[in-house]
This record gives C-alpha cells, structure tokens and sequence, in this order.
C-alpha cells in the first residue's frame, strides 16, 4: 500500500502562516547565545563598577598620607582625620583648634608642597609642620 503526500498530514507539517516571533520565543530558540550575550553584559557592567568600588580614596587617611592621597580623599575623610590630628597632637603653633581650622592648615600646607613638587613625597603631619 502506499501513501499520498497530499493528505493532511503534509498541510500540517508545513504551516502556511508564519508564526509571530517574541522575545520569548527566539531567546528559548538561542539559548546558548542568549546566555553569553547576558554574561558578557555581567562582565562588562562589572568592569565599568568596579573601579568605583576599588579606588585608592575608599581607605581612612593616616599621619603617613601623602599630600596628593589628601587632595583626591573626600571632605568627610579629611574632616575624620583632622579631628584625629587634633586628638594626638592638640592644636597647631598658629592656635587652631578646630577640626576646619586643622583641615584648613592641611591644604594650604599641602598646596605649598604641591608648589615645591613635593606633594607625593611630603605626608600630611610634614606638611603642616612644614618640613618639604
């Protein structure tokens, strides 16, 4: 017995209309491409982020802080550390005794440093006492 290809089965097999694509359907019809399209987007966002979270600014300054580490640290952390220079060493020779008047102190003496070329070689604790 033999079979007719002109029975139903061949209109079946064969749509005439074609089907609508969706997101849905195309990712579940690549998904192995799909996925490393998404884990390069991970990794290129985490390369771009990253660098924020890890910069050289994010750690507390110290009395061996470079002048040029104090200019990029930010406002709170200069603020954090002159209050801590007011505690271990009390106020500066010129009277200051505030935490602005010692942050104050701290960049004028770390802009002169800047001026002399010394800004990366000079801390924090040699500038104010101005020792370039």
């Amino acid at each position: 017995m033999t079979t007719n290809n002109t029975s139903g089965d061949a209109a079946e097999s064969c749509p005439t209309v074609r089907e609508r694509s969706t997101l849905r359907t195309v990712i579940s019809r690549h998904k192995g491409p799909f996925a490393g399209a998404i884990a390069f987007l991970f990794v290129l966002v985490a390369v771009t982020v990253a660098p924020a979270f890890l910069g050289s600014s994010g750690g507390a300054l110290s009395d061996s802080t470079s002048c040029s580490e104090w200019s990029s640290a930010s406002q709170a952390q200069q603020s954090t550390y002159s209050h801590l220079y007011l505690n271990e060493y009390g106020a500066l020779p010129s009277g200051a005794r505030d935490v602005n008047s010692i942050k104050s102190a701290i960049n004028n003496a770390c802009i002169q440093a800047a001026y002399l070329g010394e800004a990366d070689d000079v801390s924090v604790v040699a500038a104010i006492k101005h020792q370039y």
